[in-house]
C-alpha cells in the first residue's frame, strides 16, 4: 500500500503542476495527454472521448486599492470585461443572513456595490448572489474571512433542471477579507476583471484492462478542477490512475478493469442549464447506456479526498450488501447528485463515491486556493486507497447476491422515510418474485429496481434560506420538496401510486422471465 500512496502523490504533483484545469481548455487536453502516456503500457484499450462543453475562462481579476494590486476571483460562468471604480458612498455592507432574509426597499441597492461575508457553506454564494441580483446592484463582492479566493458557479436558477439557464447579470467576485476592508476604509478602489465563454470539447479519458470475465469494474474520478483543487479532485485523479495502473499491472482482478477520468464535472454543457455539472459522466452513460448496463459490475468513484473520515455514498442495494458483507467499518450514505457516480446510479448501474465531502465543507477549503496537495495528510490518501481497493476486490470476487442482506439494507434505508403500506406490499411481492430468478437475472432486476426507486430531492425553500442541499433516497415520497433534476413532486399520493405501479409492473415481468 505504501508504494500506491507514494505513486499517487507523485501523480498528484504532476496534475497540480497544470494549475486550474477547465473543461474544454488547451490545458485540459495537455493534462490528459500526459496521463494517457502514464497508462498506455498497462491498458489494452485507451482513448480520449470528446464531449461537447461550454468552456469558461477567467483571464484576470484584480483589485486596485491604496496603490496596491490584489488578486480576486470572478464567479463563473459570466462573460464580462469589467472595469469598475468603486467609491465609498457606493458600498453597502451586509451579512450573508441579511442578504437572504432582509427585505430590501425598491431601489435600495440598485447600482450599488454590495459587500457580503462568505457563508459557511461556500455553495450558498450562488443562493445569495441570485437573491441580490434581482435588485440590480452593479457588483456583488464576497469577503472571505479565510483570506482566500473561491470559484462557485452562479446562475439565475438554483433548481437543477434541464431547462435553459443563464448567469446572473451582476458580476460576482470573491476577495480575501483584508482586501474587502479596503473598500470601506478607502475613498475609492478599482476592480478589473475579464472572463470569456466559448463552445468547445472536453475529453473523457477511458482506459481498459481486459480480464477473464465479461463484466467490468470501473474506477472513476473527474479531472477538471477550480483553482488549486487538490482534494476536488487532483488527488481523486491521482488515486484512480494509480489504482488502475497497479491492478492492471499485477492482474489483481478476475473481471475486466476500466478507468474513466471525466471532464466537466464542475461544468458546463453547451446548452447551459441549471443542471450544469456531471457533464462528462452523463455524456458517457447516455452514449453507452445499453452496453454499460449489461457489462458494468460496479463503478467506484473517488472525489473530495480531504479527510480520513471517509464516507461511501451509494444507493445501490448490491454495493451496500457487499460493503456489509466485507465488514469494512465504513459510514455509508446514499449517492448524491453532486458526484459523478450519480450519473450511473440514475441509470441503475451499481455505483459508489468514496469521499470526505462533509469534512471539506466543514473546513471551508472547498473550491478555494487553500485546497493544495501539501495540506492533505498522507494517512488520508492511504485510507482512500485502502477503501477503494477493498471494495473493488470484494465486488470482484463476489458473484452472488445475498437477498437477505439486500432486504435488510433496504429495510434500514426505507425505515427513515417509510413509504405507504401499499408500496411496501408491492416491494415485498417484488422480492418474492425475485427469489425465483438465477443470479444473473437477480442482478439485472435489482439494477432496474434502483433506476425506478432512486430519486434526488431538494427542499422547496431553496433560495429563501442558507444551507439547503440535495439529498437522495430509495422509495421516498415527501411534501415540500423538488425532485431534481426532473421537476416537482406535486403530490405524495401520486408519488406512492407511481412507485406501486412500477413495482407491480416489474414483478409481472419477473414472473414471466423467471417462470414464477
Amino acid at each position: 500500500m505504501e508504494h500506491i500512496v507514494r505513486d499517487a502523490i507523485k501523480v498528484a504533483n504532476v496534475v497540480s503542476s497544470f494549475g486550474e484545469v477547465v473543461a474544454g481548455s488547451d490545458r485540459e487536453l495537455a493534462l490528459l495527454t500526459t496521463l494517457k502516456s502514464f497508462l498506455e503500457d498497462y491498458s489494452d484499450n485507451i482513448y480520449l472521448d470528446p464531449v461537447p462543453v461550454t468552456s469558461w475562462h477567467e483571464d484576470y481579476c484584480i483589485v486596485e486599492a491604496g496603490g496596491s494590486s490584489y488578486r480576486c476571483a470572478i464567479q463563473p460562468p459570466i462573460q464580462t470585461d469589467l472595469d469598475e471604480e468603486i467609491v465609498k458612498s457606493d458600498i453597502v455592507v451586509m451579512s450573508a443572513e441579511q442578504a437572504v432574509r432582509r427585505s430590501l426597499a425598491e431601489g435600495e441597492i440598485q447600482n450599488k456595490a454590495i459587500v457580503v461575508d462568505t457563508p459557511r457553506d461556500p455553495d450558498d454564494i450562488a443562493t445569495i448572489a441570485r437573491a441580490l441580483s434581482k435588485h440590480e446592484p452593479k457588483l456583488i463582492i464576497f469577503s472571505d474571512d479565510l483570506n482566500t479566493i473561491r470559484r462557485i458557479v452562479v446562475l439565475s436558477n438554483l433548481i437543477a433542471s434541464y431547462d435553459l439557464s443563464s448567469p446572473v447579470k451582476t458580476p460576482v467576485i470573491v476577495v480575501p477579507s483584508y482586501v474587502a476592508k479596503k473598500f470601506v476604509e478607502l475613498d475609492k478602489a478599482r476592480i478589473l476583471a475579464k472572463s470569456s465563454v466559448e463552445e468547445s470539447y472536453g475529453y473523457n479519458l477511458i482506459a481498459e484492462s481486459y480480464g477473464g470475465g465479461d463484466r467490468e469494474i470501473y474506477i472513476t474520478a473527474h479531472h477538471d478542477h477550480w483553482l488549486s483543487g487538490a482534494s476536488d479532485n487532483v488527488l481523486g485523479v491521482a488515486l484512480a490512475t494509480t489504482l488502475f495502473k497497479n491492478m492492471a499491472r499485477f492482474n489483481n482482478v478476475k473481471k475486466g478493469l476500466a478507468l474513466a477520468l471525466f471532464t466537466a464535472e464542475e461544468g458546463f454543457p453547451q446548452r447551459l442549464s441549471s443542471f450544469y455539472w456531471l457533464v462528462g459522466s452523463r455524456h458517457f452513460v447516455s452514449k453507452n447506456f445499453y452496453r454499460l448496463f449489461e457489462e458494468i459490475e460496479a463503478v467506484i468513484n473517488i472525489d473530495v479526498v480531504y479527510s480520513s473520515d471517509v464516507i461511501v455514498s451509494t444507493s445501490s442495494p448490491i454495493l451496500r450488501s457487499a460493503i456489509a458483507k466485507g465488514n469494512f467499518n465504513l459510514d455509508v450514505a446514499n449517492d448524491n447528485i453532486i458526484f459523478d457516480s450519480f450519473s450511473f446510479s440514475l441509470a441503475g448501474i451499481p455505483s459508489a463515491t468514496i469521499n470526505s465531502f462533509h469534512k471539506a465543507l466543514e473546513s471551508r477549503v472547498y473550491h478555494s486556493d487553500l485546497d493544495v496537495v501539501s495540506n492533505i495528510d498522507v494517512n488520508t490518501i492511504q485510507r482512500f486507497a485502502e477503501v477503494a481497493m477493498n471494495i473493488v476486490k470484494t465486488v470482484d470476487r463476489d458473484d452472488t447476491l445475498d437477498s437477505n442482506i439486500i432486504e435488510s439494507v433496504l429495510a434500514s434505508e426505507i425505515n427513515v422515510d417509510p413509504p405507504a403500506l401499499e408500496v411496501l406490499d408491492s416491494l415485498y411481492n417484488f422480492f418474492k418474485a425475485l427469489e425465483k430468478c438465477d443470479s444473473v437475472k437477480k442482478r439485472f432486476y435489482m439494477n432496474v429496481f434502483e433506476r425506478l426507486a432512486l430519486k434526488s430531492y431538494v427542499g422547496m425553500y431553496i433560495g429563501e434560506r442558507l444551507g439547503v442541499r440535495e439529498f437522495a433516497r430509495i422509495l421516498m415520497c415527501r411534501d415540500k420538496v423538488y425532485s431534481v433534476p426532473l421537476g416537482i413532486v406535486e403530490n405524495v399520493d401520486e408519488c406512492h401510486i407511481n412507485y406501486r405501479f412500477n413495482m407491480d409492473l416489474l414483478r409481472y415481468i419477473i414472473c414471466g422471465a423467471c417462470k414464477f
